[in-house]
């Protein structure tokens, strides 16, 4: 039941595009992935009254995505009971004042708003208008950064509708699959609502918005000033003073340092390719999500989780079980540790799970010198700065850094990890992340430069691992690889493995998918790299295994390579 809606997006531009960014599906690399994992509603238990709910539901939020992310201007607001002449007030109450009854028939909804469970008809007007708000803000900054798509496709997935009398509770995902026009690589941001119907007069009207983003987790018990947000940005975007603000930039001490041979070098690339790798539009939305790296547990605290496991890939961690219960690429020793297994890690150490701790035990590793762990330049970028550190930065630097954002000084709750840099600014920024599952989208567009404290960013690059006498100081390692696109046919790559000393020996060997035994071996002698030229035929998440032969006493290293497959059977 998934709907893709470009047809009605490029009909709609056709009469706009002369004063609008265009939003044509040129270039549209909009697939179904063999990790889809919604569970939809079956067609066939779909009643006519559902059908129309169901319609009026994606209608709304098909309105609302081209208002908020493409600036234009659209009617979401007739879809509301907000629309409905305020003379009907007291039958809107009456009907409104049912709703507890009827929600309690409902199934517990995780992100549910309080206000509007009670009945109130004041309260579902709040819930409408934060919502308006929410477009009516990120609709201005999406416009003042004048940010323009290659394609922007709305899509839906309904999970249940359920009708009670004159209420239907629509629970659906919104998968937005997009390519910014100055980005290199796609883009594609999965929402979770249960959106509230009210029937009126025979027609159907969105009544209330639930959703896991971040912004209604954030604000909808307390509401959102809408005209002090919007003077934040402004001032931002046209009455900044770049120099002083980049003078102000917070600097840890931008370290200069030589590796010892049991150091590891942090190579950002593979940290940020990890990320892509392990994120998908075609997920659930859920605090753990469905498609991950399946040799970690997870918490329902997953963001940071998900950095800490990126940075692990950074520094050369092994994608496999033995690797990872044994903690090998992890920080298992000294007084500050960062490491996980598949037994326990929830109660200890805490910095692989949390923001707060993961600061604290990068800031006690540098502090150290002689403690094993990351070494890191740590910034602080200011509330009112769109510059992220050009002064002490450059570009690669970034590539594969851990960002804290949302929150306090003390406490940036938050962890995104940097996929793609294109410049030394927030809209040059492209970061991903779990927990609201958001892929290689604009730093900009969540966490705008504002002159509220929330909008500080703290800056991590991971330089190197540093070791101890224990630490090995022969290793395996590979450049990893980005989601791939199969095409029509097949894909190829080059692929490419390391030993940080000359082997004998050294193997590089290609596991399909399922598979136990290699499909394609590599060997070269008296080498430290490996290289072959691969062409994947089957979508899936195919495993590339490095050794050395015979074993040396150096452990093989493990990676992933995510291939998609065509338009007709995949989806990402």
């Amino acid at each position: 039941m998934k709907k893709a809606l470009a047809i009605l997006l490029v009909l709609c531009i056709s009469v706009t595009n002369l004063v609008l960014p265009t939003y044509a599906a040129e270039e549209n690399t909009s697939f179904v992935s063999n990790d889809e994992s919604i569970e939809e509603l079956d067609a066939a238990l779909i009643t006519p009254d559902m059908d129309r709910a169901i319609s009026v539901a994606e209608t709304y939020l098909y309105e609302t995505a081209l208002a908020l992310y493409c600036y234009m201007d659209r009617p979401f607001a007739q879809h509301t009971i907000a629309s409905i002449p305020k003379e009907n007030e007291n039958t809107l109450s009456t009907i409104v004042s049912k709703y507890t009854t009827v929600r309690e028939n409902q199934k517990v909804i995780p992100y549910e708003n309080a206000q509007i469970a009670n009945g109130n008809l004041s309260a579902f007007y709040q819930n409408l208008e934060l919502d308006r708000n929410r477009i009516t803000y990120y609709g201005h900054l999406h416009e003042i950064q004048k940010i323009t798509y290659r394609y922007f496709t709305p899509s839906y997935s309904v999970v249940s509708c359920n009708v009670d009398g004159d209420f239907a509770i629509v629970n659906l995902y919104e998968t937005l699959d997009f390519h910014y026009s100055d980005a290199q690589l796609p883009s594609s941001i999965i929402t979770h609502y249960y959106l509230t119907l009210l029937k009126f007069d025979g027609e159907w009207y969105i009544a209330a918005v639930e959703s896991d983003d971040l912004f209604y987790q954030e604000f909808r018990e307390d509401g959102f000033d809408l005209q002090k947000e919007l003077a934040y940005v402004d001032n931002a975007y046209t009455n900044l003073d770049t120099s002083t603000v980049t003078a102000s930039l917070t600097q840890s001490g931008k370290m200069t340092y030589t590796l010892n041979s049991t150091d590891r070098p942090y190579v950002g690339q593979n940290a940020a390719y990890y990320a892509l790798t392990y994120s998908t539009k075609a997920d659930d939305g859920q605090k753990i999500p469905s498609f991950k790296n399946e040799n970690f547990k997870w918490t329902n605290e997953s963001c940071q989780l998900f950095a800490s496991q990126c940075v692990w890939a950074g520094l050369g961690g092994s994608n496999d079980q033995y690797s990872i219960s044994n903690k090998l690429g992890m920080d298992a020793t000294g007084t500050y540790e960062w490491w996980c297994t598949d037994q326990s890690y929830i109660t200890n150490p805490y910095p692989w799970t949390s923001c707060s701790e993961f600061r604290t035990y990068i800031n006690n590793v540098n502090a150290s010198s002689a403690e094993t762990g990351i070494i890191c330049d740590t910034y602080t970028v200011p509330k009112n700065s769109n510059d992220m550190g050009s002064s002490v930065f450059s570009e690669s630097d970034l590539l594969g850094a851990v960002l804290h954002v949302k929150g306090t000084d003390s406490a940036l709750g938050h962890a995104v990890i940097v996929t793609e840099v294109n410049g030394m600014t927030r809209d040059k920024i492209y970061i991903t992340y779990y927990n609201n599952c958001r892929k290689n989208v604009k730093l900009s567009s969540s966490y705008s430069a504002s002159s509220d404290d929330k909008s500080k960013i703290f800056i991590i690059v991971p330089r190197y691992f540093r070791g101890d006498s224990t630490s090995p100081t022969q290793y395996l390692s590979a450049d990893l690889q980005n989601v791939l696109v199969r095409g029509s046919t097949a894909v190829s790559v080059n692929l490419k493995g390391y030993s940080s000393v000359q082997t004998s020996q050294l193997k590089m060997e290609i596991y399909a998918p399922g598979s136990a035994t290699a499909i394609q071996t590599y060997i070269v002698s008296n080498a430290t790299e490996v290289s072959g030229t691969y062409t994947f035929n089957i979508p899936g998440l195919w495993t590339i295994r490095i050794s050395t032969s015979p074993f040396s006493g150096i452990n093989d290293y493990y990676f992933i390579v995510r291939i998609l497959g065509t338009p007709e059977t995949t989806d990402e």
